[in-house]
């Protein structure tokens, strides 16, 4: 089952980024001297196009090191499985764990070319052992906490390809919901969507925020307002402390 965090007190820190720089070809592309990221929590990344928003997202999981030119310094500590880890730390070998604990939904759907269905069990397979009771209890409810179960239960075996854009994002969302992280990482989950789906997505955004902490890059200052816990920016390269909203 996917758990819950409402129970967790306010306000409480499970993130601290500190000294953080990530160079691409040496030139360094982001600097992070402090910043703290607190459980169920939304913080919302802002700044302009080609500030180092997606490679300060990328660092908290360290997508970054899947590049063969970047070089990551610095520490950051998440509390993950309900002990600090320092991610900066981790051996390749567990980077696999860490990206499920630290889940990330890109910029543009990316739905396995398979159907609905072999898009929620593939990664749960590949990650886990489960019975299939177990798989399909976990399928429904990623499905339905990115608010899609209903639209796709009756035609779970329809191509994912064949979904509207919104829909895809959820489903995305889904898969890595099914993996049970901790912290959710969302790279302008809305850019490619039109008004009516965005307003869905950030409906279920709010509502994962019980479960989960968030860390979301936005270029609406309409969104930051409406989901923003609180905000850090991002300007030429330097990200500044999370602010409360």
């Amino acid at each position: 089952m996917i758990h819950s965090n409402k129970s967790m007190p306010a306000n409480k820190i499970i993130g601290n980024v500190s000294e953080l720089e990530v160079a691409l070809d040496n030139k360094v592309v982001i600097k992070c001297d402090q910043l703290e990221i607190y459980q169920n929590k939304i913080h919302v990344l802002t700044g302009p196009s080609g500030s180092g928003k997606s490679t300060f997202l990328r660092a908290l999981n360290r997508l970054n090191d899947c590049l063969s030119n970047a070089r990551t310094r610095g520490s950051i500590c998440l509390q993950i499985d309900g002990k600090e880890t320092s991610i900066d730390k981790l051996k390749p070998t567990q980077l696999p764990h860490l990206r499920r604990k630290v889940g990330m939904v890109f910029q543009s759907p990316n739905p396995l070319p398979v159907s609905i269905e072999k898009n929620m069990l593939l990664p749960l397979r590949a990650a886990y052992k489960l019975s299939k009771p177990e798989e399909q209890e976990i399928t429904q409810q990623a499905l339905q906490l990115a608010g899609l179960w209903h639209e796709v239960k009756d035609r779970m075996h329809l191509a994912a390809d064949k979904l509207s854009g919104g829909q895809q994002q959820r489903l995305c969302l889904a898969r890595t919901l099914a993996l049970q992280p901790e912290i959710l990482l969302l790279d302008e989950p809305t850019a490619s969507l039109d008004p009516q789906m965005t307003e869905q997505i950030e409906d279920t955004i709010l509502q994962l925020a019980d479960r989960f902490t968030i860390v979301t890059v936005s270029h609406s200052l309409a969104q930051t307002s409406k989901l923003a816990d609180f905000i850090i920016k991002a300007e030429d390269g330097i990200i500044s402390a999370s602010q409360p909203t």
